[in-house]
């Protein structure tokens, strides 16, 4: 239900005055004073006031919470709830206040706790609830891409009406996954089956393995062109003390196109062996950084430019 709004900016009002938060922490007047987590939460909740009243809801939702997450109240719950309601975020309203009403207990006045009723009646034919179960505890389950909790999970989870992406997953196991469309008060069992990998199908450190085998190929290529480049100096110096054949200018030629040989493969060496170098050194930060199995992710590229040892990580 959705309220007047001069009925909504009262709720938060009635709220601090009714004491949801210490009276003496209206002492604090600015965030600049508010020093201890009373006073923090005093001056988030006032100014989620405000931004209620402004009808801001996203932002009054969250200085609600930060104070909420300053000084636990049950009373903050019964405004996040209508926060939520605003939001049209039913599933979270709905957590919301019966977390009030469970926490609350006596505490509740009687007409307060019939208006909050009446409010799940409402939010039960907008929201359904998901009941999922794993066959693997310690499993990371999330519902639309939010992670909620590890397996086995205590309780049911709320989901808005509409079409809902269920997943779960735990390293070492493959990963399940389950898209279902859920109807108002609907409750769905969900159920998720994860695949223990054996050991020669788990994920390797593919970055790792990519690096040392870049490494490997590299200095294998600087030791081939670092033998042709002794073995050109050879006959290079060979050229240079014995004399040579045909006209002058022809054998100025040869020894001038051996002499630019002998450069070339020296250079090629250098490269090499720096491109090697660095493999090795990216090698071993992904052996002793990356874990076996999140490697999976992408693989690490390297080539020898003009320019020098390029790398990098394609997914």
């Amino acid at each position: 239900m959705r309220y007047p709004r001069a009925h909504r900016t009262l709720i938060p009002v009635l709220l601090l005055a009714a004491g949801a938060l210490h009276p003496a922490m209206a002492a604090a007047e600015a965030p600049a004073a508010a020093t201890s987590p009373e006073q923090q939460a005093q001056v988030h909740f006032q100014r989620g006031v405000e931004r209620y009243d402004d009808a801001e809801y996203t932002l009054a939702l969250v200085e609600f919470q930060r104070a909420y997450a300053l000084r636990p109240s049950y009373q903050l719950l019964f405004t996040i709830g209508q926060v939520h309601y605003q939001l049209r975020q039913y599933a979270r309203a709905r957590t919301a206040l019966q977390q009030y009403l469970a926490q609350g207990r006596g505490n509740v006045e009687s007409a307060r706790r019939a208006q909050v009723e009446e409010q799940l009646t409402s939010l039960r034919a907008r929201t359904a609830e998901l009941r999922i179960a794993v066959n693997v505890a310690g499993a990371e389950v999330s519902i639309n891409d939010e992670v909620i909790g590890a397996s086995p999970l205590a309780a049911g989870r709320f989901v808005d009406v509409g079409p809902q992406r269920i997943a779960a997953s735990k390293r070492g196991y493959t990963s399940a996954r389950n898209t279902l469309a859920v109807a108002g008060g609907e409750v769905a069992a969900v159920d998720l089956t994860l695949q223990e990998l054996s050991p020669d199908s788990k994920p390797r450190n593919l970055p790792a393995t990519v690096s040392w085998v870049s490494a490997g190929v590299l200095a294998a290529g600087a030791l081939g062109t670092g033998l042709a480049t002794v073995f050109a100096s050879r006959d290079y110096a060979d050229m240079q003390n014995e004399p040579l054949a045909g006209p002058p200018a022809a054998a100025r030629a040869r020894l001038d196109e051996q002499e630019s040989l002998v450069s070339t493969l020296a250079i090629t060496t250098d490269v090499l062996v720096g491109a090697s170098l660095a493999a090795a050194g990216l090698a071993l930060y992904f052996t002793l950084r990356l874990p076996a199995d999140e490697d999976a992710r992408g693989q690490i590229q390297a080539r020898v430019g003009p320019g020098g040892f390029y790398t990098w990580l394609e997914f």
